[in-house]
């Protein structure tokens, strides 16, 4: 099926993958304070709104602290399947299922955060902050993301922008 070269290839391409994966999520846990910070500057919260927001979202951290780190587990375990002689097809689409599940507990907590927040806010306050997700990079305003552009060779064939 593999030649046996083409194994430790694919083993350390998986490796990096996931642990490019792992590293993003870490950088999203730092960066949580601030975009904290700057929603409650742009919206320009009521002090009672500011502190009831962060209570919101330390409540979102500590439900979903031990679900990122399971998912961590998962995906650690994924690596490892990937880095042995044989990997399963099996045990790979289970890890797979592990993981959307996981992602799917963390999403949740984010809707409720939202929803959450969304009570606190005034009609004006919604309004910006509608804006501010419209603007958001990579995303396209219905909560999907999308890539950067058309990249180096143009639009896909098919797309929005038509046959090449």
């Amino acid at each position: 099926m593999f030649q046996p070269r083409i194994v430790p290839w694919l083993a350390m391409a998986a490796t990096l993958f996931f642990a490019s994966s792992a590293f993003a999520q870490q950088s999203g846990e730092e960066r949580s304070p601030r975009r904290l910070d700057r929603l409650v500057q742009d919206l320009e919260l009521s002090a009672e709104q500011e502190q009831q927001v962060r209570q919101l979202a330390q409540e979102r951290r500590t439900a979903t602290r031990p679900v990122r780190e399971q998912l961590r587990r998962v995906r650690n375990e994924l690596t490892e399947i990937w880095r042995s002689a044989e990997p399963s097809r099996e045990q790979i689409l289970a890890k797979h299922v592990e993981m959307d599940r996981l992602r799917h507990q963390v999403r949740e907590a984010q809707v409720d955060f939202r929803l959450g927040l969304h009570a606190l806010l005034s009609p004006e306050q919604r309004s910006r902050f509608a804006e501010q997700m419209q603007r958001r990079p990579g995303r396209r305003g219905d909560g999907r993301h999308r890539g950067a552009g058309p990249g180096r060779r143009g639009p896909r064939m098919g797309g929005p922008q038509g046959n090449r």
